[in-house]
């Protein structure tokens, strides 16, 4: 749709994640045994038809810039359009996302689009904006929430209440209403009297300034049905990904709309020994498999010895695992080497995190 830029804010991003993000930002994290994070986003902007997207990077970027490379792989590398990465600099105040749009404002400005969708790379799912997008323009509104109508509370969100009629009556970070997922439209000069608002109160969040005066602005909401995911924590995280191993969660949120294009795998297929066992399993491809892998996700370029044994746990890319090793609810972060003699315990409620390079597994480099 070509009234419409895509902005992905991953300032907005809460980052809960402990060792998860010591190298990486939150947009980087692995999912789901081939994605990460920013990759649910991007579709959702492709599958709205949106060929505009700027992402503002933050901090922590080297992983997420390396993934994404010219935008190839979502067929975003065009002449005209495509996709423009905003890297932070050092004058742009942390946790500031009103500088960054000052920054960058002319990468907005030379757009032709009179909307831009905002989104952060928290709310997993997969789907089109398109109804949304509608909805905004239809109703010639000035900002449209996209709302969920879960009720469980967390910490530091942002719930949306509204009328019948989807007008929006309050947002606050009060447990009291329906759950901004945040991803939201905006007029783009709306955008413009909001952040000179910002500047004269000195104020450094959009959402903020957004909270403060929205009631100046005909604003909506708009509710989400469908399969999704919210992740806030390592917790969450971890859960969400154990909840993908049932059949039909993963056919929700995989094939619900259309295909989920990530970086392209050069690896070759998995090899699967010949004692292996694996059950109820995410595996990627170039991994060497002999030992026992359960209810498990693994990333790829992975190798498990015979004797090991993997259950309910997460292991990222170029791992190894040697034989006699136990893991069973945890979280494995990517170049990590489990020796023979270790036993990772954790508990469904909380996994263990073995940070990226325990053990200093550099060969895999």
């Amino acid at each position: 749709m070509s009234k419409v830029m895509g902005i992905i804010n991953l300032m907005t991003d809460r980052d809960d994640f402990s060792s998860l993000t010591n190298d990486r930002c939150v947009a980087a994290i692995p999912f789901a045994s081939n994605y990460r994070f920013i990759d649910f986003t991007l579709n959702n902007f492709i599958h709205s038809e949106i060929n505009e997207i700027a992402i503002f990077t933050h901090t922590k970027s080297r992983s997420l810039l390396n993934y994404l490379g010219s935008g190839l792989d979502w067929g975003l590398n065009t002449y005209k359009k495509g996709l423009y990465i905003l890297p932070s600099s050092p004058d742009i105040i942390q946790q500031s996302d009103i500088d960054y749009f000052i920054k960058n404002w002319d990468c907005i400005e030379k757009s032709n689009a009179e909307h831009l969708l905002i989104s952060g790379s928290t709310f997993i799912t997969n789907t089109s904006y398109q109804s949304m997008m509608e909805q905004h323009i239809s109703n010639n509104n000035d900002m449209t929430f996209l709302v969920t109508n879960d009720t469980q509370k967390r910490s530091n969100s942002i719930s949306v209440m509204s009328d019948v009629n989807g007008k929006v009556k309050e947002i606050s970070y009060h447990h009291n209403g329906a759950l901004f997922t945040g991803v939201y439209m905006i007029k783009k000069e709306c955008l413009i009297q909001l952040i000179k608002k910002a500047k004269l109160t000195s104020c450094k969040q959009l959402i903020n300034v957004i909270i403060t005066e929205f009631k100046q602005y005909n604003t909506e909401s708009y509710v989400y049905v469908d399969e999704y995911y919210y992740m806030d924590s390592s917790t969450q995280y971890y859960h969400c990904s154990m909840l993908l191993l049932n059949r039909n969660n993963y056919q929700n949120l995989m094939r619900k709309c259309k295909i989920i294009k990530s970086k392209e795998s050069h690896y070759s297929p998995t090899k699967y020994g010949k004692n292996a066992t694996v059950c109820n399993s995410l595996v990627g491809s170039g991994c060497q498999l002999y030992g026992s892998i359960d209810h498990s996700i693994l990333f790829q370029g992975i190798t498990i010895e015979k004797g090991a044994t993997i259950k309910n746990s997460i292991i990222f890319d170029h791992c190894l695992i040697k034989s006699g090793a136990y893991i069973e609810n945890a979280i494995v972060d990517k170049h990590s080497f489990i020796s023979s003699k270790e036993t990772i315990i954790g508990s469904i409620k909380s996994p263990i995190l073995i940070a990226k390079q325990t053990n200093k597994l550099s060969s895999v480099m």
